[in-house]
């Protein structure tokens, strides 16, 4: 980093990186630095604790409409919320110290409508297998009703 920001002749400059970015070693060594970076992180890899706890009302509601929608009606448009938080990584060493970063958690009503329609699709795919695996298997015909129970995510 160093030497990259003495070729590049600044003293301060912002790294926007991928997902593999976000580990210990690479944000103490940006850190240790002086590097300020950007770097995308998956829902998935964020513990569903975090999301549970979060309170919708205090989230902040931005003023941003996705190429894809911006023909429909405002009332059409997916909403976007942010909220502000920060994160604590611990390294694997007990004599690593602990790295706090700051964390931007963003919830797209869009992106929840559209995982909710494939949890959906899922169980009646799920649906049709069993009943495919009957017919197969008895060679008598069933109808599958209802929606199956469980917890489907």
């Amino acid at each position: 980093m160093a030497r990259f920001q003495k070729t590049a002749a600044v003293k301060r400059f912002l790294m926007i990186g991928d997902s593999k970015l976000v580990s210990y070693d690479n944000l103490t060594a940006l850190s240790g630095a002086q590097v300020e970076f950007i770097a995308p992180l998956a829902a998935s890899a964020t513990d569903t604790a975090v999301f549970a706890a979060l309170d919708p009302a205090t989230a902040e509601r931005v003023d941003y409409v996705p190429v894809r929608v911006a023909d429909r009606p405002t009332m059409d448009r997916p909403d976007y919320r942010v909220l502000e938080d920060t994160h604590t990584l611990t390294g694997k060493r007990r004599s690593d110290p602990p790295i706090t970063v700051r964390r931007i958690l963003v919830h797209s009503a869009g992106n929840a409508l559209a995982q909710a329609k494939a949890r959906v699709g899922v169980r009646a795919l799920m649906q049709g297998s069993v009943r495919a695996d009957v017919q197969r298997s008895s060679g008598v015909s069933v109808r599958c009703s209802g929606v199956m129970g469980g917890a489907w995510r």
